[in-house]
């Protein structure tokens, strides 16, 4: 998952800010475009290459990356992405940890 992570980095100096990793977060609202993809690198990859693009979503049971404009709302946890491997991205000023069941979820920021 290293790579992963290095990918983001990679991101984030080309993108704004500190890129922050949602794992089995779903990003509401925002919705710019779907797209189908392999893998979350190339989701972020064609986040950061679009202009209007600030988060994304990656649903890995599907291979679809939706991109997301600067209008999101707060990461939301659910079972069903945790269970349809879903992974957001999000380039904001700080990043968010949500907890659900008082246990903290899996949410990573790198420093830049």
């Amino acid at each position: 998952r290293k790579k992963s992570h290095n990918r983001l980095k990679e991101a984030a100096d080309a993108k704004h800010g500190t890129p922050c990793l949602y794992k089995g977060a779903l990003l509401p609202d925002g919705d710019l475009e779907e797209v189908k993809t392999d893998d979350l690198d190339t989701c972020v990859e064609i986040c950061r290459d679009t202009t209007s693009c600030f988060a994304a979503t990656y649903n890995g049971a599907s291979n679809t990356c939706y991109l997301k404009s600067k209008d999101i709302q707060a990461p939301t946890y659910t079972s069903w992405g945790k269970e349809n491997k879903v992974t957001s991205v999000s380039w904001a000023d700080e990043c968010e940890v949500k907890e659900e069941n008082q246990e903290k979820q899996e949410s990573s920021c790198n420093e830049v």
